[in-house]
């Protein structure tokens, strides 16, 4: 969660030996995309670039804009504070949260089929450059043909909720 909402302002403070908070969270970088592409900003193009190592710095850093970056990852920053909340639960084991087999993928691909769960004809992502996601109505690719939940894993998840531990 902290990648993606930036609780710590220090993570804001961008430098050429640094990657963007963009480069830590797909979220935000997709967020990022979408806002760039709907302004047809040719900045998109290093965007789309992952700095997080120094061979990529190296190799690529030049083309970085920091002030534009900065200004990206701030409006990034008041979209998600602005017009999202968060909700999680406490899940034991990262088998049982991530992958093809955790609740991550069943969440997705239950929204993912979901056909009446629709974007507004406003939503930021029908600016994507990312097919899938503006199609699913979802700020991520992966997963989408994912398995809806099951009864078994909506019995675990309420179990969740009221505070037990579930394991599989």
């Amino acid at each position: 969660m902290a990648d993606h909402f930036i609780f710590n302002e220090r993570k804001m403070i961008l430098g050429p030996d640094k990657a963007a908070p963009k480069d830590r969270s797909i979220f935000r970088k997709n967020i990022g995309r979408a806002l760039l592409n709907r302004a047809a900003d040719p900045y998109l193009a290093v965007w789309e670039m992952d700095f997080t190592t120094r061979h990529s710095r190296e190799t690529n850093g030049s083309r970085r804009d920091l002030r534009k970056e900065l200004e990206v990852e701030t409006e990034v920053t008041r979209i998600l504070r602005e017009r999202f909340t968060f909700r999680w639960v406490e899940v034991e084991g990262e088998h049982l949260r991530m992958g093809t087999a955790g609740l991550e993928a069943a969440f997705i691909g239950t929204l993912a089929g979901c056909s009446h769960c629709i974007p507004s004809p406003d939503w930021l992502g029908l600016s994507s450059p990312k097919p899938k996601i503006v199609q699913s109505g979802l700020w991520l690719e992966q997963y989408l043909q994912a398995p809806p939940l099951t009864e078994e894993s909506l019995d675990g998840l309420e179990g969740l909720i009221g505070g037990k531990v579930w394991s599989a």
